[in-house]
């Protein structure tokens, strides 16, 4: 066996001799792609002015490793389409591979006039190399190379050279998608790295043909680096759609490309692209796709319709906007609507296994009646983790006084994801809008906490464990008051719960039970009262006791609905 690997490396290094030695440099341009470290991209970019025939030549590397495999190989591709010219690992598997990992090729290509890109990277591969046999087996566990080792011995052996003759090859400055006479660029995001948000506006003064590039990431029907276009008045994402198709982008199997040809209408629209912590432009962790440059999004349009468009739009701004909520959050806004109004609400929280965690809702104030609220049912997948939800839709509401909320749980929130964040990441909470620029005129904000306490005539909330909380109030005379109480239970007990009592007689005229409360949301035993009552003119006090879990910012299951209402509330009606 050692003999056979030394006549190979030996008849490998007289045939590299002999072929580097065939070569007339004088005559020729060369361009040299280079070994760099795991992740990385060596990148060159040339131009071909007439078809002509090029030499390639180099050194690879297939190293196994004991957790991942690493792979150092070189390609050609046209910029200009993407399609790919020429790969070494296309014949790794017809070339010697020596004791140490290195593979040497040489071939020929004839390349039409164009642009084109030489590459070469050297990138960790958990699922490029097929273990075929019990030998492979072990070798891949027992040979365990050191990275260091690695890039640093074979430093000058593992590159790519690409020769060409002078009048029909040059190197030119690096471009990433050259654009067709025809054409102009509107919005392009290039080389998008690691945890990066890129977006700009434009306005349409007409409906406009525009052709989209994009090269991303997706896997398991999910994607994790991706672009958008976002209408900004009607608050749709309009590309992709569920007929955009995404195809194979080579390399690695979740590099996904596209480009697709739509008509957007007159109107505001911005584009966008995300990406998350891994797997992006020159930080691979598999092999990266064909045109790695190319990773984020590109709009273009004809060139006579350029004129269309317009970068200085207006400002979008929300009413409301409890927007970029993180963990355990409670939040809360006041608005008095003056005359009966339709507004848009747009919320993105967090749903799973029938039961939401980040959430909000529209509340009565003067009732504490919900009026609109997030919910499975009235939402659709907002991109990203299964567990993303979004609600984006018209909510009329009658004049009035409302309060608008929400509330997060410990963990999947902004800038805190534990799974992939939906794609209007930056909207992660709720915020309303107008339907027309001159209803903002109907809307006033108003402080949460007077508007709350402007009702209220005694408030018992929030009530955390073993607490036992009595207060006095009046009632200035006879009539129907609002009761609103949420506590804990079953059919045979309530474990959290409130009451009334008549200082005079100390008879209680009125008690949270589960006969007269209804499900408060969450987990089953959330109850919770909300009606009237009648009071006579007089002197009462309000409790409200709990037992040893289960309450406000403290919950062993599935809080309720409105959880910072947790204990009881007397109002006027």
């Amino acid at each position: 066996m050692r003999f056979k690997c030394l006549i190979n490396k030996e008849m490998t290094l007289f045939s590299a001799l002999i072929f580097i030695a065939s070569f007339s440099f004088a005559d020729d341009n060369v361009i040299k792609v280079e070994q760099i470290y795991p992740g990385k991209v060596d990148i060159k970019t040339f131009q071909v002015d007439q078809e002509t025939t090029v030499d390639i030549y180099g050194k690879g590397a297939k190293l196994k490793k004991r957790s991942r495999n690493v792979l150092c190989y070189g390609w050609i591709i046209n910029a200009e389409t993407g399609r790919t010219e020429w790969n070494s690992l296309k014949i790794l598997k017809n070339k010697f591979i020596d004791e140490n990992g290195i593979f040497p090729f040489e071939d020929q290509v004839t390349l039409n006039p164009g642009v084109y890109k030489a590459l070469y990277t050297a990138v960790y591969d958990n699922d490029g190399i097929v273990i075929k046999d019990f030998g492979d087996l072990m070798e891949s566990i027992f040979n365990n190379w050191d990275d260091e080792d690695i890039f640093t011995f074979h430093e000058d052996e593992l590159r790519m050279i690409v020769k060409g003759q002078k009048n029909r090859f040059a190197e030119i400055d690096r471009i990433f998608y050259p654009i067709q006479k025809n054409q102009k660029e509107v919005v392009s995001f290039y080389r998008v790295s690691a945890n990066e948000f890129k977006e700009k506006s434009f306005s349409l003064k007409a409906d406009t043909k525009v052709v989209v590039r994009s090269i991303c990431e997706k896997k398991d029907r999910q994607f994790y680096d991706f672009g958008r276009i976002y209408d900004m008045k009607n608050h749709e994402v309009v590309w992709p759609t569920e007929e955009t198709v995404f195809e194979y982008a080579g390399g690695g199997w979740k590099n996904v490309m596209t480009e697709e040809e739509l008509v957007l209408s007159k109107g505001d629209y911005r584009v966008s692209f995300v990406s998350d912590d891994s797997h992006s432009f020159n930080d691979w962790n598999v092999l990266p796709p064909n045109n790695p440059e190319g990773w984020g999004i590109q709009v273009l349009c004809q060139a006579d319709d350029y004129r269309n468009i317009d970068f200085s739009i207006k400002k979008y701004v929300p009413v409301i906007g409890l927007v970029k909520v993180g963990n355990n959050a409670v939040l809360s806004q006041g608005m008095e609507l003056t005359k009966d109004l339709a507004i848009r609400v747009i919320c993105i929280g967090e749903y799973s296994s029938g039961d939401v965690y980040d959430y909000g809702w529209i509340e009565n104030a003067a009732t504490a009646e919900i009026v609109w609220k997030f919910k499975g049912s009235n939402t659709t997948h907002a991109g990203g983790g299964e567990k993303n939800r979004k609600f984006n839709d018209i909510v009329e509401l009658p004049k009035g006084k409302y309060l608008v909320k929400y509330i997060s749980d410990g963990s999947h929130s902004y800038e805190d994801w534990n799974t992939t964040p939906p794609y209007e990441k930056e909207y992660w909470g709720i915020s309303i809008w107008t339907i027309k620029d001159f209803d903002r005129d109907f809307i006033k904000l108003v402080n949460q906490t007077s508007l709350e306490d402007e009702n209220i005539i005694v408030k018992i909330d929030k009530v955390g464990d073993h607490q036992k909380i009595v207060k006095s109030f009046s009632i200035p005379e006879d009539g129907l008051y609002r009761i609103y109480a949420i506590g804990e239970g079953d059919e045979d007990e309530m474990f959290d719960t409130g009451w009334i009592e008549n200082i005079d007689d100390e008879q209680v005229v009125w008690e949270l039970t589960w006969r007269n409360s209804k499900p408060a949301g969450g987990a089953r035993k959330n109850r919770m009262f909300n009606g009237k009552i009648y009071l006579s003119k007089g002197e009462y006090r309000a409790h409200f006791i709990t037992d040893g879990s289960h309450s406000f910012a403290g919950w062993n299951d599935n809080p309720p609905g409105n959880p910072e209402k947790y204990g009881i509330r007397i109002m006027k009606d």
